[in-house]
């Protein structure tokens, strides 16, 4: 049985915490260690980290200054001793099987999975699942035919990473970015690996909350996704702006900043200033062509609600031509 390390990086999370590294403590599959990277955290937080360290022994923690998310993986990483690593956020949670099913019978150097979805208002019986169709490609399969697998992977929960390579590679966090970290690692994981896996388990609770990092307002979110786009066009080897990850982070950044206009009325102004900025990007409106000529029917719909600037529509039309269908 193959030993394996999970890094959770701690900070102010004492709402979610305990759930968080009970849910690990609970897994089926026993030979792991928990690094638990304590990233200067001003409530509860440290103490609840080493009240786990005293009840088991396969649980360790590092208590450390604030540096961000990135400085706190890496210091997994450094510490790290098992076979495979996997990063668990600490405000999210992990059903009993999850090990067992990413450690069963696959040696993708790459290897995700699905997740749900949990708002921090829902029961557990509202959340919503995100599931994969089995896949088993070469990564540079995956390179020339992207959209025809749909994989896109912007964040390092829900993945196994095999620590030969990251250490042979020496493939860290960049410690200078606060938004898109996870992007930049797996993109540098994917280019030393052959063979990607996608499985349909979805063991791994994605717990959304406004003081998350995807709660929270980023003002620059259009700089920070543009960011990424070009980061993701070299790995593909694209040349052109008409193509579907302008699209992907157009959509991500006027996402946001709807969401956030929805959720914090006193941001109102600025973000209505910021979503008319989005809209009219240039960058990104190229996209716009790519989406038309090769995107779904839905996609479609929902391209021209974004480019005449009307992205909540695009649910009331697709609902309501779903019911017309049932009809």
């Amino acid at each position: 049985m193959d030993r394996v390390s999970i890094i959770v990086p701690v900070y102010n999370v004492e709402k979610y915490l305990k759930k968080c590294i009970s849910s690990i403590i609970n897994q089926t599959y026993i030979n792991w260690e928990l690094l638990l990277i304590d990233d200067g955290s001003t409530d509860n937080s440290g103490l609840i980290c080493d009240e786990f360290v005293e009840r088991d022994q396969r649980i360790q923690v590092y208590h450390m200054k604030n540096h961000g998310v990135a400085a706190a993986r890496n210091k997994g990483l450094e510490i790290a001793k098992g076979k495979y690593v996997f990063f668990i956020d600490s405000d999210d949670y992990i059903d009993s099987k999850y090990l067992e099913h990413f450690l069963m019978n696959s040696s993708a150097d790459f290897l995700c999975s699905g997740y749900q979805n949990r708002r921090d208002e829902d029961s557990e019986s509202k959340i919503s699942v995100n599931r994969y169709e089995p896949l088993k490609i070469s990564v540079s399969e995956y390179k020339k035919n992207y959209m025809k697998y749909k994989i896109m992977r912007n964040f390092v929960p829900m993945v196994r990473f095999k620590m030969n390579i990251i250490q042979k590679s020496k493939i860290r966090f960049d410690e200078n970015v606060k938004l898109g970290e996870d992007v930049r690692f797996n993109l540098k994981y994917l280019n030393n690996c052959k063979e990607i896996e996608v499985t349909s388990y979805t063991d791994y609770v994605y717990w959304y909350h406004q003081s998350s990092a995807t709660g929270r307002f980023f003002e620059n979110r259009i700089e920070k996704e543009r960011e990424e786009c070009m980061l993701t066009e070299e790995f593909f080897g694209e040349t052109t702006g008409e193509n579907f990850f302008r699209y992907y982070c157009w959509h991500a950044a006027i996402g946001h900043y709807e969401r956030i206009l929805r959720e914090k009325p006193e941001c109102k102004k600025k973000v209505k200033r910021l979503l008319k900025q989005t809209y009219n990007d240039i960058y990104f409106r190229q996209s716009m062509k790519y989406m038309w000529k090769q995107g779904t029917k839905d996609m479609k719909i929902e391209a021209i609600c974004i480019y005449f600037h009307v992205p909540n529509l695009c649910s009331v039309i697709l609902n309501i031509i779903g019911k017309i269908k049932k009809q």
